[in-house]
Protein backbone atom coordinates (compact mmCIF):
# COMPACT_ATOMS: atom_id res chain seq x y z
CA UNK A 1 0.00 0.00 0.00
CA UNK A 2 1.31 3.45 -1.19
CA UNK A 3 1.62 6.44 1.42
CA UNK A 4 -2.03 7.22 0.04
CA UNK A 5 -4.76 5.31 -0.12
CA UNK A 6 -6.11 4.95 -3.47
CA UNK A 7 -10.12 5.59 -3.44
CA UNK A 8 -12.79 5.12 -6.13
CA UNK A 9 -16.30 6.33 -5.95
CA UNK A 10 -19.64 4.42 -7.22
CA UNK A 11 -22.32 6.65 -7.86
CA UNK A 12 -21.58 9.77 -8.43
CA UNK A 13 -24.45 11.95 -7.68
CA UNK A 14 -25.19 13.74 -4.75
CA UNK A 15 -24.04 11.31 -2.21
CA UNK A 16 -21.09 10.70 -4.21
CA UNK A 17 -20.09 14.42 -4.26
CA UNK A 18 -20.56 14.78 -0.83
CA UNK A 19 -18.45 12.24 0.41
CA UNK A 20 -15.85 13.39 -2.46
CA UNK A 21 -15.70 16.67 -0.39
CA UNK A 22 -14.22 14.76 2.38
CA UNK A 23 -12.59 12.21 1.26
CA UNK A 24 -10.38 14.27 -1.09
CA UNK A 25 -9.77 16.11 2.36
CA UNK A 26 -7.86 13.42 4.30
CA UNK A 27 -4.17 14.05 3.53
CA UNK A 28 -3.80 9.87 3.42
CA UNK A 29 -6.59 9.35 0.57
CA UNK A 30 -6.45 9.83 -2.85
CA UNK A 31 -9.66 9.70 -5.36
CA UNK A 32 -8.71 7.53 -8.41
CA UNK A 33 -11.39 6.93 -10.45
CA UNK A 34 -15.12 7.71 -10.54
CA UNK A 35 -17.69 5.60 -11.67
CA UNK A 36 -21.53 5.93 -12.66
CA UNK A 37 -24.28 4.76 -15.08
CA UNK A 38 -24.41 8.29 -16.33
CA UNK A 39 -20.87 8.90 -17.96
CA UNK A 40 -21.17 12.66 -17.25
CA UNK A 41 -21.82 12.35 -13.74
CA UNK A 42 -18.40 10.44 -13.31
CA UNK A 43 -16.71 13.01 -15.67
CA UNK A 44 -18.18 16.13 -13.09
CA UNK A 45 -16.51 14.45 -9.94
CA UNK A 46 -13.18 13.68 -11.80
CA UNK A 47 -12.70 17.35 -12.81
CA UNK A 48 -13.38 18.19 -9.50
CA UNK A 49 -11.43 15.62 -7.47
CA UNK A 50 -9.06 14.67 -9.96
CA UNK A 51 -8.73 11.04 -10.96
CA UNK A 52 -10.05 9.14 -13.56
CA UNK A 53 -14.15 8.44 -15.07
CA UNK A 54 -15.75 5.12 -16.08
CA UNK A 55 -18.27 3.73 -17.88
CA UNK A 56 -17.04 0.23 -17.16
CA UNK A 57 -16.84 -0.64 -13.05
CA UNK A 58 -14.56 -3.77 -13.79
CA UNK A 59 -12.07 -1.84 -15.94
CA UNK A 60 -11.93 0.99 -13.17
CA UNK A 61 -11.04 -1.45 -10.65
CA UNK A 62 -8.40 -3.61 -12.76
CA UNK A 63 -6.97 -0.39 -13.61
CA UNK A 64 -6.66 1.72 -10.96
CA UNK A 65 -6.35 -1.38 -8.56
CA UNK A 66 -8.15 0.70 -5.11
CA UNK A 67 -6.86 0.26 -1.55
CA UNK A 68 -11.01 1.05 -0.76
CA UNK A 69 -14.02 1.42 -3.03
CA UNK A 70 -17.28 3.77 -1.99
CA UNK A 71 -20.21 2.66 -3.47
CA UNK A 72 -23.61 5.30 -2.89
CA UNK A 73 -26.20 3.47 -5.28
CA UNK A 74 -30.28 3.93 -5.03
CA UNK A 75 -32.08 0.74 -3.36
CA UNK A 76 -33.29 -0.88 -6.93
CA UNK A 77 -29.20 -0.67 -8.05
CA UNK A 78 -27.46 -2.70 -5.71
CA UNK A 79 -25.24 -5.84 -6.44
CA UNK A 80 -22.03 -3.85 -8.00
CA UNK A 81 -20.22 -4.16 -4.62
CA UNK A 82 -19.08 -7.80 -5.67
CA UNK A 83 -17.47 -6.56 -8.48
CA UNK A 84 -15.01 -5.15 -5.33
CA UNK A 85 -15.90 -8.08 -2.88
CA UNK A 86 -14.52 -10.53 -5.84
CA UNK A 87 -11.72 -8.92 -6.09
CA UNK A 88 -10.71 -8.55 -2.36
CA UNK A 89 -10.94 -4.48 -1.93
CA UNK A 90 -12.83 -3.84 0.78
CA UNK A 91 -15.93 -0.95 0.45
CA UNK A 92 -18.14 1.04 1.86
CA UNK A 93 -22.11 0.93 1.09
CA UNK A 94 -24.34 3.24 1.70
CA UNK A 95 -27.91 2.14 3.45
CA UNK A 96 -30.35 0.21 2.57
CA UNK A 97 -27.87 -2.39 1.18
CA UNK A 98 -30.43 -4.29 -1.06
CA UNK A 99 -33.95 -3.81 -1.74
CA UNK A 100 -34.38 -7.75 -2.06
CA UNK A 101 -32.89 -9.66 1.04
CA UNK A 102 -32.01 -12.73 -1.32
CA UNK A 103 -29.16 -10.65 -3.39
CA UNK A 104 -28.00 -9.31 -0.13
CA UNK A 105 -27.15 -12.52 1.34
CA UNK A 106 -25.15 -13.48 -2.53
CA UNK A 107 -23.10 -10.17 -1.76
CA UNK A 108 -22.40 -11.20 1.67
CA UNK A 109 -21.65 -14.45 0.57
CA UNK A 110 -18.96 -13.28 -1.87
CA UNK A 111 -18.08 -10.95 0.79
CA UNK A 112 -17.32 -13.81 3.04
CA UNK A 113 -15.61 -15.89 0.39
CA UNK A 114 -13.07 -12.88 -0.33
CA UNK A 115 -12.79 -12.15 3.45
CA UNK A 116 -13.54 -8.40 2.84
CA UNK A 117 -13.60 -5.79 4.89
CA UNK A 118 -16.69 -3.53 4.51
CA UNK A 119 -18.72 -0.82 6.13
CA UNK A 120 -22.26 0.62 5.53
CA UNK A 121 -23.54 3.94 5.94
CA UNK A 122 -25.52 3.96 9.25
CA UNK A 123 -23.93 7.08 10.52
CA UNK A 124 -25.72 7.85 13.19
CA UNK A 125 -23.71 4.25 15.42
CA UNK A 126 -20.79 6.77 14.99
CA UNK A 127 -22.15 9.92 16.90
CA UNK A 128 -21.28 10.81 20.59
CA UNK A 129 -24.84 10.97 21.77
CA UNK A 130 -25.70 7.61 20.41
CA UNK A 131 -22.68 6.00 21.65
CA UNK A 132 -22.89 7.93 25.46
CA UNK A 133 -27.01 6.62 25.69
CA UNK A 134 -25.89 3.23 24.14
CA UNK A 135 -23.33 2.50 27.47
CA UNK A 136 -26.33 3.50 29.60
CA UNK A 137 -28.41 0.84 28.00
CA UNK A 138 -25.89 -1.55 28.72
CA UNK A 139 -27.18 -1.52 32.13
CA UNK A 140 -30.45 -0.17 31.95
CA UNK A 141 -31.98 -2.05 29.28
CA UNK A 142 -34.53 -0.70 26.34
CA UNK A 143 -38.65 -1.46 27.27
CA UNK A 144 -39.82 1.23 24.69
CA UNK A 145 -37.99 2.69 21.76
CA UNK A 146 -39.93 5.60 19.66
CA UNK A 147 -38.84 6.71 16.43
CA UNK A 148 -38.90 7.93 13.06
CA UNK A 149 -39.21 10.59 10.06
CA UNK A 150 -41.53 13.31 9.75
CA UNK A 151 -41.47 15.70 6.29
CA UNK A 152 -43.32 16.31 3.13
CA UNK A 153 -42.42 14.68 -0.38
CA UNK A 154 -39.31 13.02 -0.92
CA UNK A 155 -36.50 15.41 -2.78
CA UNK A 156 -35.43 11.74 -4.84
CA UNK A 157 -37.90 10.64 -7.35
CA UNK A 158 -37.01 7.15 -6.90
CA UNK A 159 -37.60 7.52 -3.39
CA UNK A 160 -41.89 7.45 -4.29
CA UNK A 161 -42.04 4.90 -5.97
CA UNK A 162 -41.59 1.89 -4.21
CA UNK A 163 -40.46 -0.41 -7.13
CA UNK A 164 -37.29 1.43 -6.83
CA UNK A 165 -37.12 2.63 -3.19
CA UNK A 166 -39.20 0.58 -1.14
CA UNK A 167 -40.89 3.74 -0.11
CA UNK A 168 -39.04 6.12 2.56
CA UNK A 169 -39.76 3.42 5.22
CA UNK A 170 -37.16 1.33 3.62
CA UNK A 171 -34.91 4.20 2.63
CA UNK A 172 -34.77 6.70 5.78
CA UNK A 173 -36.53 5.13 8.48
CA UNK A 174 -33.55 2.28 8.04
CA UNK A 175 -31.89 4.84 10.11
CA UNK A 176 -34.09 4.41 13.04
CA UNK A 177 -34.30 0.87 12.90
CA UNK A 178 -31.06 0.14 12.83
CA UNK A 179 -30.21 2.99 16.06
CA UNK A 180 -33.10 0.65 17.77
CA UNK A 181 -31.46 -2.51 17.08
CA UNK A 182 -27.94 -0.66 18.41
CA UNK A 183 -29.75 -0.05 21.40
CA UNK A 184 -32.12 -2.95 21.59
CA UNK A 185 -30.87 -5.87 19.84
CA UNK A 186 -32.29 -8.19 17.37
CA UNK A 187 -36.21 -7.70 16.14
CA UNK A 188 -38.34 -11.05 15.83
CA UNK A 189 -41.57 -9.85 14.30
CA UNK A 190 -42.76 -6.64 12.87
CA UNK A 191 -46.22 -5.13 12.33
CA UNK A 192 -46.54 -2.19 10.09
CA UNK A 193 -49.68 -0.05 8.46
CA UNK A 194 -49.81 2.96 5.86
CA UNK A 195 -52.28 5.65 5.14
CA UNK A 196 -53.07 6.92 1.36
CA UNK A 197 -54.92 9.88 0.10
CA UNK A 198 -53.95 12.63 2.04
CA UNK A 199 -50.95 14.10 -0.01
CA UNK A 200 -51.63 16.47 -2.62
CA UNK A 201 -50.46 17.37 -5.82
CA UNK A 202 -48.50 14.15 -6.40
CA UNK A 203 -46.26 13.46 -9.25
CA UNK A 204 -47.84 10.04 -11.35
CA UNK A 205 -45.52 7.74 -10.27
CA UNK A 206 -45.78 8.52 -6.97
CA UNK A 207 -46.86 5.00 -5.65
CA UNK A 208 -45.86 4.85 -1.80
CA UNK A 209 -47.50 5.52 1.53
CA UNK A 210 -48.31 9.32 3.22
CA UNK A 211 -47.26 7.71 6.26
CA UNK A 212 -46.73 4.47 7.64
CA UNK A 213 -46.43 3.25 10.97
CA UNK A 214 -43.84 -0.10 12.21
CA UNK A 215 -44.20 -1.94 15.22
CA UNK A 216 -41.78 -4.09 16.16
CA UNK A 217 -41.32 -6.91 19.19
CA UNK A 218 -37.65 -7.99 19.68
CA UNK A 219 -36.02 -10.52 20.87
CA UNK A 220 -34.91 -8.98 24.20
CA UNK A 221 -38.76 -8.36 24.65
CA UNK A 222 -38.88 -4.77 24.73
CA UNK A 223 -40.76 -3.30 22.06
CA UNK A 224 -40.92 -0.32 19.61
CA UNK A 225 -42.83 2.11 17.15
CA UNK A 226 -41.00 3.24 13.99
CA UNK A 227 -43.04 6.08 11.96
CA UNK A 228 -42.42 8.42 8.77
CA UNK A 229 -44.51 10.67 7.36
CA UNK A 230 -44.56 11.92 3.68
CA UNK A 231 -47.37 14.17 3.65
CA UNK A 232 -46.33 16.78 6.61
CA UNK A 233 -44.89 20.21 5.35
CA UNK A 234 -45.59 22.72 8.30
CA UNK A 235 -42.89 20.98 11.25
CA UNK A 236 -40.91 17.74 11.19
CA UNK A 237 -37.41 16.10 11.61
CA UNK A 238 -36.04 13.06 12.60
CA UNK A 239 -36.60 11.81 16.36
CA UNK A 240 -36.00 8.95 18.68
CA UNK A 241 -36.98 8.52 22.47
CA UNK A 242 -35.65 5.68 23.91
CA UNK A 243 -36.97 4.19 27.99
CA UNK A 244 -35.38 2.36 30.14
CA UNK A 245 -36.22 0.98 33.78
CA UNK A 246 -34.16 4.64 34.93
CA UNK A 247 -33.15 5.88 31.63
CA UNK A 248 -34.55 7.97 29.09
CA UNK A 249 -33.09 9.42 25.47
CA UNK A 250 -34.54 11.80 24.09
CA UNK A 251 -33.06 12.38 20.17
CA UNK A 252 -33.91 14.76 18.56
CA UNK A 253 -33.82 16.31 14.49
CA UNK A 254 -30.69 14.91 11.80
CA UNK A 255 -27.63 15.85 13.93
CA UNK A 256 -29.65 13.07 17.10
CA UNK A 257 -28.91 15.86 19.57
CA UNK A 258 -29.58 13.70 23.09
CA UNK A 259 -31.04 15.03 26.18
CA UNK A 260 -30.65 11.83 28.75
CA UNK A 261 -32.48 11.47 32.15
CA UNK A 262 -31.36 9.19 35.05
CA UNK A 263 -32.49 8.87 38.66
CA UNK A 264 -36.35 10.06 37.82
CA UNK A 265 -34.59 12.91 35.78
CA UNK A 266 -32.70 13.91 38.68
CA UNK A 267 -29.41 13.38 36.51
CA UNK A 268 -29.92 15.33 32.79
CA UNK A 269 -27.18 15.16 30.56
CA UNK A 270 -26.88 17.05 27.37
CA UNK A 271 -24.62 15.26 24.10
CA UNK A 272 -24.85 17.43 20.62
CA UNK A 273 -24.59 15.54 17.54
CA UNK A 274 -21.96 15.91 15.48
CA UNK A 275 -23.15 18.16 11.96
CA UNK A 276 -20.45 16.44 9.73
CA UNK A 277 -20.72 12.79 10.50
CA UNK A 278 -20.43 11.67 6.58
CA UNK A 279 -16.63 12.88 7.21
CA UNK A 280 -16.45 10.79 10.66
CA UNK A 281 -17.79 7.15 9.15
CA UNK A 282 -15.65 8.06 5.96
CA UNK A 283 -12.48 8.33 8.38
CA UNK A 284 -13.22 5.75 10.14
CA UNK A 285 -13.29 3.20 7.48
CA UNK A 286 -10.40 4.41 5.65
CA UNK A 287 -8.38 4.11 9.15
CA UNK A 288 -10.42 0.31 9.45
CA UNK A 289 -8.44 -0.33 5.94
CA UNK A 290 -5.03 1.76 6.39
CA UNK A 291 -4.50 -0.81 9.64
CA UNK A 292 -6.11 -3.68 8.86
CA UNK A 293 -8.42 -3.18 12.04
CA UNK A 294 -12.74 -3.56 11.58
CA UNK A 295 -12.65 -2.47 15.20
CA UNK A 296 -13.14 1.11 14.23
CA UNK A 297 -16.10 0.23 11.71
CA UNK A 298 -19.50 0.12 13.47
CA UNK A 299 -21.78 -1.36 11.08
CA UNK A 300 -20.64 -3.63 8.19
CA UNK A 301 -22.50 -5.52 5.53
CA UNK A 302 -23.40 -8.39 7.71
CA UNK A 303 -24.86 -6.58 10.43
CA UNK A 304 -26.63 -4.06 8.42
CA UNK A 305 -28.37 -6.75 6.21
CA UNK A 306 -30.08 -7.77 9.54
CA UNK A 307 -31.46 -3.91 9.64
CA UNK A 308 -32.20 -4.41 5.67
CA UNK A 309 -34.27 -7.70 6.51
CA UNK A 310 -36.56 -5.73 9.34
CA UNK A 311 -37.79 -3.17 7.05
CA UNK A 312 -37.74 -5.17 4.04
CA UNK A 313 -40.42 -7.58 6.33
CA UNK A 314 -42.48 -4.18 7.34
CA UNK A 315 -42.88 -4.04 3.49
CA UNK A 316 -44.63 -7.45 3.35
CA UNK A 317 -47.18 -6.07 6.00
CA UNK A 318 -47.79 -3.17 4.65
CA UNK A 319 -48.98 -5.35 1.66
CA UNK A 320 -50.83 -8.44 3.28
CA UNK A 321 -51.99 -6.42 6.47
CA UNK A 322 -50.20 -9.33 8.48
CA UNK A 323 -47.39 -9.88 10.96
CA UNK A 324 -43.89 -10.93 9.87
CA UNK A 325 -41.54 -12.57 11.48
CA UNK A 326 -37.71 -11.24 10.51
CA UNK A 327 -36.26 -13.48 8.05
CA UNK A 328 -32.78 -14.64 9.09
CA UNK A 329 -29.78 -13.42 7.35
Amino acid sequence: MSDKLKVVIIGCGRQGDEHGKYISSFPDAKLVGFHDVIPEAAQKLAQKYGGNAYSNLAEMLDKEKPDAAFYFLPPFAHGPEMEAARRGIPFFVEKPVTLELELGKKILSVVKENNVMTSVGYMNRYRRSVNYAKQAFKEDPPVLILGGWVHGLPGIYWNMTKAKSGSPLHEQVTHSVDQGRFFAGEVDVVSAFGAKGFNKNTPSYYDIEDAAVLNVKFKSGAVGNFYLSNASNSYGGVFMNVYAYDTTAIFEQWEQNLRLFKERGAIQVTVNGEPEIFKIEDRAFLDAVKTHDPSYIKSDYEDALKTAAVTLAALTSLDTGNPIKVPQT
